[in-house]
């Protein structure tokens, strides 16, 4: 993990802990974008934990991200599209504290689209119908015997 999420996750402790699933990660990340003009793009990888932004707009993350790597990479497009270059310099952390201060002024973790779980809403369901189907064997095998 970048030493950069860590800083920014003890900056940001109340988006940090909070994570969201892949739909409402597109519905946020829509919201951001209509705001600031960012033309970009996003696509959900399981394998990742973290996230990628690309020059062209494209921004690869895991498929529950927290709300710091979703402001996180898009300040990397705004800051690239704004300035012609991104990095984590002073000018790239002032782009990301206003996206920030939108975030909070949005309070999107209130408004139910934010999980603060360990799973997100869409593992959650699944998680549900397999130990349903689970109990649902179980159930037929104790009454064969």
């Amino acid at each position: 993990m970048l030493k950069t999420y860590l800083d920014e996750w003890k900056a940001y402790p109340d988006l940090g802990k909070r994570t969201v699933c892949k739909v409402d990660a597109k519905k946020i990340f829509k919201k951001i974008k209509r705001h600031f003009k960012i033309n970009a793009y996003v696509n959900f990888s399981p394998r990742m934990k973290d996230g990628y932004a690309f020059r062209n707009g494209k921004i690869l993350i895991g498929t529950h991200p927290s709300l710091v790597i979703i402001a996180h990479e898009l300040a990397h497009v705004l800051e690239y599209q704004k300035y012609g270059s991104t990095g984590h310099t002073k000018r790239f952390k002032k782009v990301m504290l206003k996206i920030v201060k939108y975030i909070r002024k949005k309070n999107y973790w209130e408004n139910n689209i934010v999980y603060t779980m360990e799973l997100g809403y869409e593992d959650k369901i699944e998680s549900i119908i397999l130990s349903y189907k689970l109990d649902k064997e179980a159930n037929k095998i104790s009454n064969i015997i």
